[in-house]
């Protein structure tokens, strides 16, 4: 999730000003949390309908995450069931601009 940002982040210091990306990468990470996957999250990806199992983990992981608001993904479509709101990693750094 915060890795999908911190990824396109990445990418983008390759075309724009690298000291402004890791300027935004380092104010990120002090608000987003990369949360801690159980043995129950895995059980539960397992057993879900996801079609692709790491979503599955994510999901179910960010389930336990107090105040979470948003899973970061680039496949949205993946999550159209999901309890909370699921944004790409464009969509999230647009909300700050």
């Amino acid at each position: 999730m915060a890795l999908e940002v911190l990824e396109f982040l990445n990418q983008q210091s390759k075309f724009k000003n690298k000291v402004a990306a890791f300027d935004v990468i380092k104010r990120l990470l002090n608000f987003i949390l990369i949360p801690v996957t159980t043995h129950k999250d895995l059980l539960l990806a397992v057993k879900s309908e996801f079609s692709d199992f790491e979503d599955g983990i994510q999901y179910f992981t960010s389930l336990n995450v107090e105040g979470l608001d948003y899973i970061i993904t680039r496949n949205k479509k993946d999550f159209k069931h999901s309890a909370i709101e699921v944004v790409t990693a464009e969509e999230f750094i647009n909300l700050f601009k």
